[in-house]
C-alpha cells in the first residue's frame, strides 16, 4: 500500500535454495510490484497474508503481519569506485567489481564497455544468470545496457567476465556516472539460476503488497503481477519468459578510462587475455608491390575467467612513420570464437590467434605507390586495436620499428 491509499499487486521472489526451515531457522524472500516510475509517495506498507481454508472447503486469506517503511529506505546502494559488492545468499553467493571503462569509436556513434567481473564464493560451481543494467549519468539520464552472455557455470572461487555495452551520441560525457546492475527475474525467478525455479506459488503463504518500484526489503526491482499456478493435473502451461523485473541492484562509480595507448605491443591487456606480439620483420617486392608483414605473437587467457568473446578481434595497423600516406590494416580473430575461418590455401586458417605456445603470423597487402612511398622512409608504426562485434574500436598499443630490420 502507497501511502495507505493505492494498493499495488505484488509477486514474492525466492532469493535463495532454502527447502526448508529449522526451528528458528529463516530464509530469504524479495517482494516486487510494478508501479509507474513517475510515481510519488513517502511511505510502502507490505501485507503478509497466509492461505487457509473454512469449514466450507473455501480458500480464506488471513493477514499475517504488516511491514512499514519510508520510501527513501528503497534508495539502490551505491558501489564506490574499486569497491565490491557481495551477495551472500544460500545457494547464490558472489561479488561483483567494475574492473575497467573503455570508450570504442564508432562511426556514428561511440560504444561505452563496461567490463564487470563476478567472482564465485559458492562451495560449488555457480551460474552466472541474467542480468538487468543500465547507464545512470550524472544529470540522471538513463541508457540501457547490453550484457554479454555467459553460459557456463564457475567453479568455486571461478569468475565471469560480463561487458556492458552502451550506445551512446559521439562525444557523450560520462563524469559521474553508475552502472546499476541488477539479477533479472523472469517468470517468478532470478532467470538463468537454480534458485527460485518453484516460485512463490509453491509456498504455503503467498503475498500481497503495495510498493514501489523497488518494493524489497533489502533491493530495488520492478515488476507486473503474479501469475498463477497451474492445477497439478491440467497440461503443463507455456514457461513465462518476460521480464518482471530486478532484484539485487546496486549503482558502481565507473573508473576513470585510460585513453592514451600502451607504449610497446608486449604484455598487451585484454582481460582474459594476454596479447605479446615481437620479432616484427617487413619486406617489399617492389616489381608486384606487395610488402610482407611477418611478426611472433603469444597468446594466453586465464583458465578461471569464463567469458563470451565471440566476434571480438584485433586490429593491426602498418602507419608509414615518413611523409607518405601509406596505411595497411590486418584484423585477426581472437581465438576464432565465432567459427569464423579465412583460409589462404584451401587447408591453412589465417587472420586467427590461437592461445598456447608463441606462433608466427603473417599478411601480405598490395598498393601500386608502395616503391615511391618507401624511398625516403625509416620507421613504421605499428598500432594494435580492440574490436568489438560492432565493428567500434579503440586504440590500445603501439610502437615503431625500423623498416626492413627484425625488431627483438
Amino acid at each position: 500500500m502507497l501511502d495507505d491509499k493505492v494498493k499495488v499487486e505484488a509477486k514474492v521472489i525466492r532469493t535463495d535454495a532454502s527447502i526448508g526451515l529449522q526451528p528458528q531457522g529463516e530464509a530469504k524472500l524479495q517482494v516486487i510490484g510494478h508501479i509507474p516510475y513517475t510515481a510519488d509517495f513517502g511511505t510502502v506498507k507490505l501485507v503478509l497474508q497466509g492461505k487457509d481454508k473454512g469449514a466450507d472447503n473455501t480458500e480464506k486469506l488471513e493477514d499475517l503481519v504488516e511491514l512499514s517503511a519510508a520510501a527513501s529506505s528503497f534508495e539502490i546502494p551505491a558501489v564506490p569506485v574499486g569497491e565490491v559488492w557481495s551477495q551472500r545468499e544460500k545457494g547464490r553467493s558472489y561479488d561483483l567489481q567494475v574492473k575497467s571503462v573503455d570508450t570504442y569509436q564508432g562511426s556514428t556513434a561511440d560504444t561505452l564497455a563496461i567490463q564487470l567481473v563476478m567472482s564465485n564464493r559458492e562451495p560449488r560451481h555457480q551460474q552466472v544468470g541474467q542480468r538487468v543494467a543500465f547507464l545512470k549519468t550524472a544529470d540522471g539520464t538513463l541508457f540501457p545496457a547490453k550484457l554479454s552472455e555467459v553460459k557456463d557455470k564457475i567453479a568455486p572461487e571461478g569468475k565471469a567476465l560480463l561487458l556492458a555495452s552502451v550506445t551512446l551520441p559521439k562525444g557523450y560525457r560520462t563524469d559521474g556516472a553508475q552502472l546499476v546492475v541488477g539479477d533479472a527475474v523472469v517468470g517468478g525467478a532470478i532467470s538463468g539460476t537454480d534458485v527460485g525455479l518453484a516460485g512463490p506459488t509453491n509456498s504455503a503463504d503467498t503475498a500481497s503488497a503495495a510498493s514501489s518500484a523497488a518494493a524489497s526489503a533489502t533491493t530495488a526491482a520492478s515488476g507486473s503481477t503474479a501469475a498463477s499456478a497451474s492445477p497439478p493435473a491440467a497440461a503443463p502451461e507455456a514457461k513465462d519468459t518476460s521480464l518482471d523485473g530486478y532484484i539485487h541492484a546496486a549503482a558502481f562509480g565507473l573508473p576513470q578510462e585510460v585513453t592514451e595507448p600502451k607504449s610497446g605491443v608486449k604484455d598487451i591487456d585484454l582481460y582474459p587475455y594476454t596479447l605479446s606480439l615481437r620479432q616484427f620483420a617487413t619486406s617489399v617486392n617492389f616489381i608486384t608491390n606487395e610488402l610482407n608483414v611477418k611478426f611472433k605473437y603469444k597468446l594466453d587467457k586465464d583458465p578461471f575467467v569464463k567469458a563470451d568473446t565471440a566476434g571480438h578481434r584485433i586490429q593491426m595497423e602498418v602507419v608509414d612513420g615518413g611523409d607518405t600516406a601509406l596505411h595497411f590494416s590486418e584484423t585477426m580473430d581472437l581465438e576464432n570464437p565465432s567459427g569464423t575461418v579465412r583460409e589462404e590455401d584451401g587447408t591453412t586458417p589465417v587472420g586467427i590467434l590461437k592461445l598456447g605456445e608463441e606462433r608466427t603470423f603473417q599478411f601480405t597487402k598490395v598498393d601500386k605507390d608502395i616503391g615511391f612511398g618507401l624511398q625516403y622512409s625509416h620507421q613504421y608504426t605499428i598500432r594494435i586495436y580492440h574490436v568489438l562485434p560492432s565493428g567500434d574500436k579503440k586504440w590500445i598499443a603501439a610502437q615503431k620499428f625500423d623498416w626492413f630490420n627484425v625488431s627483438e
